[in-house]
């Protein structure tokens, strides 16, 4: 298996996943393993916990806070925090230090 899901549980009690993908994939692209991260706007409003879901064909991992790492770098993650949220209310966002390319 060349993709993995490796759950990763920090100091406190809000769960935590790194999405890895490793280098012996076999196709040029990246994984054969699509994963979707969804946000559950229910689960954000009434500010309940783990409100992310990871979802690929083999499972179903709820979270509060998701990494996307390629090549053992963080390249992206997606984060939820009800109790600091961003200056402009905002309580789930996804930040990255890479290029971001948008389509109007």
């Amino acid at each position: 298996m060349c993709c993995g899901l490796i759950p990763n549980f920090g100091t406190s009690n809000q769960r935590k996943l790194i999405l890895i993908c490793r280098r012996g994939c076999s196709t040029k692209a990246g994984c054969k393993v699509k994963t979707i991260i969804h946000v559950n706007q229910h689960k954000v409003r009434a500010r309940e916990p783990d409100p992310l879901t990871v979802k690929t064909y083999r499972s179903n991992t709820p979270a509060s806070e998701a990494r996307i790492v390629v090549d053992d770098v963080v390249v992206a993650k997606v984060v939820y925090r009800p109790d600091h949220p961003l200056s402009c209310g905002a309580r789930v966002w996804i930040e990255t230090d890479h290029l971001v390319e948008v389509e109007a």
